[in-house]
């Protein structure tokens, strides 16, 4: 049985739309301070989120203190930056896996994305 050219994302993303949730950080080296990107997608292990100007983030590179608000909801947590990529002239993507600070906060990213999955039509 051959499996060429299937792929199948054991986590997968659910994309969300624009204005359902958020992304607070702040970059050690940023002279932004505190700096608010537009949540597009959620799994079990990250997320992606777009800002309208470079953010300053760089593959490999640790995020702390990161808030992610999604409706009502708040977790808090640190990103690994997995990409980072251009999407037009002003507006950056990047890509994370998102640690949650607390079991407390895992279990609200958990049901995040449970909801999602319910709920968006990827």
């Amino acid at each position: 049985m051959s499996h060429q050219g299937a792929t199948t994302r054991r986590d997968p993303r659910h994309k969300l739309s624009q204005g359902i949730g958020f992304v607070e950080f702040e970059i050690d080296d940023s002279r932004n301070g505190r700096q608010r990107g537009d949540l597009t997608s959620v799994s079990v292990a990250g997320l992606t989120f777009e800002v309208d100007t470079d953010a300053g983030m760089e593959k490999g590179m640790l995020v702390q203190a990161v808030t992610v608000l999604i409706g009502e909801c708040v977790v808090e947590g640190d990103l690994a930056v997995k990409y980072v990529r251009r999407v037009n002239e002003s507006r950056t993507e990047t890509g994370c896996v998102f640690y949650p600070s607390s079991h407390t906060g895992a279990e609200k990213w958990l049901a995040v994305v449970a909801v999602m999955k319910a709920v968006c039509v990827d």
